[in-house]
């Protein structure tokens, strides 16, 4: 099989859901199959978040599907689609973004316009109020972003020019201004630094690669998520203080990075050498690799980590990583996906479930991916093919498949009706 090249970025020129209903379905409906409908649709981009996904369709439209219980779907859906809907008919986007834990979707339209919808109980969807919207709404300030991340509650850009903003939730100095607040606008990143991405994750972890390949996190430092101690601390309103940097801080590495994505109070990155490196939270073996280490952190206590990059344990090589809620996964050179962690519902795609994986296992099926996005208790993959793969949990339709059945590998999503 020819060896798969890492995606091309367009960049602009000048730059637990209820137990009894989760073992209710897992119970009622498993299918290991490896293919599922027989209808497929050609996308990229897909993005696997909190019980639902969102895809771009080729030409831009956007497309969501599963729970829509905060509007995450779009106008005019019910409170959840098992099979793609679309968001738009009139915007046509570049770009589109959804992490785990989140409730709301950002994207970047073809005429440079950055929108976000969903939920906004933080200001999240940058529009100057706390409205949750049904539907894109322009981000307010005016700015040219050339990539964007809606997180947990916090939205992250990065400008044509390399400059860093975020939005939303702030108090454990997710948004990197230095001053441990919200805002529903965008507001610059402190430090001056130039990247050429950021992430959010979950549980108010933020992390970027810089233009020099370096990685720098900010926001709670729980379980070691910052990849360095922080000695800085913020409080929250209730009086719990926690470890915390509230200003970008580089990891304990010297390597040189080419990606990075971060999770639930865990992260991890690609080197020049295409080495996958992680840190921070390892209770369900989301480091890829066993760890002897135990963080402990105000009220918080004995939770195991890695509290510094360290490699998984699987040598392959990788062109692509993704963090979920509690797993990971990667794609290699040649288009084989590997997921570890966590795999209560069968999001690792290894064809069985409840078995947490330390070390990268490969997913099940005949399928090559080009990428692969992990979500909260599902993960989907853009196949070579051109066609898009979910598995895992199904509850409310967020594998796309058209039912609610729970799959334990990849299986197709269907077309738009």
């Amino acid at each position: 099989m020819p060896a798969i090249m890492p995606p091309r970025v367009h960049l602009p020129s000048d730059a637990c859901r209820t137990t009894t209903l989760v073992l209710a379905v897992l119970l009622g409906a498993c299918d290991s199959s490896p293919v599922g409908p027989d209808v497929g649709l050609v996308m990229n981009h897909v993005h696997a978040s909190e019980d639902f996904t969102c895809a771009l369709e080729e030409g831009g439209r956007a497309l969501c599907w599963g729970l829509n219980d905060l509007g995450q779907l779009g106008p005019g859906t019910a409170l959840f689609e098992s099979s793609p809907q679309v968001v738009s008919e009139e915007l046509r986007f570049l770009q589109l973004s959804t992490k785990p834990a989140s409730r709301h979707v950002c994207g970047i339209t073809t005429s440079g316009d950055s929108y976000c919808w969903g939920n906004n109980n933080f200001g999240q969807i940058g529009t100057d109020s706390d409205i949750v919207e049904a539907g894109p709404q322009l981000v307010s300030g005016g700015l040219s972003f050339q990539s964007i991340t809606a997180g947990w509650r916090s939205t992250c850009a990065v400008t044509t020019d390399g400059d860093a903003y975020c939005w939303g939730r702030g108090e454990w100095g997710q948004l990197g201004d230095g001053l441990a607040k919200r805002s529903s606008v965008p507001t610059a990143v402190a430090g001056g630094h130039k990247f050429q991405k950021v992430d959010v994750g979950s549980n108010n972890l933020v992390c970027g690669l810089t233009s020099a390949g370096r990685i720098l996190c900010w926001g709670l430092d729980l379980a070691g998520a910052l990849g360095s101690p922080s000695s800085e601390t913020c409080v929250r309103t209730d009086g719990l203080e926690l470890a915390c940097a509230t200003t970008p801080q580089p990891i304990t590495s010297d390597e040189f990075f080419v990606d990075v994505s971060a999770g639930s109070s865990f992260a991890c990155g690609i080197t020049g050498s295409l080495q996958v490196l992680c840190w921070g939270r390892n209770d369900q073996g989301q480091l890829g690799r066993a760890t002897t280490e135990i963080c402990s952190q105000g009220p918080i206590s004995g939770i195991p980590c890695g509290s510094a990059p360290m490699p998984v344990s699987e040598p392959a090589r990788f062109v692509t990583v993704t963090t979920g809620s509690a797993h990971a996964c990667g794609v290699t050179r040649t288009g084989g996906a590997y997921c570890w962690g966590r795999n209560s519902f069968g999001e690792l795609g290894s064809g069985v479930v409840a078995t947490t994986g330390n070390v990268p296992a490969r997913v099940r099926g005949p399928v090559s991916f080009r990428t692969v996005s992990a979500g909260n208790q599902h993960s989907c993959g853009e196949g070579i093919d051109g066609e898009l793969y979910c598995w895992g949990s199904n509850v409310w339709g967020q594998l796309g498949t058209g039912d609610r059945r729970l799959w334990l590998e990849p299986a197709r999503v269907a077309s738009v009706p």
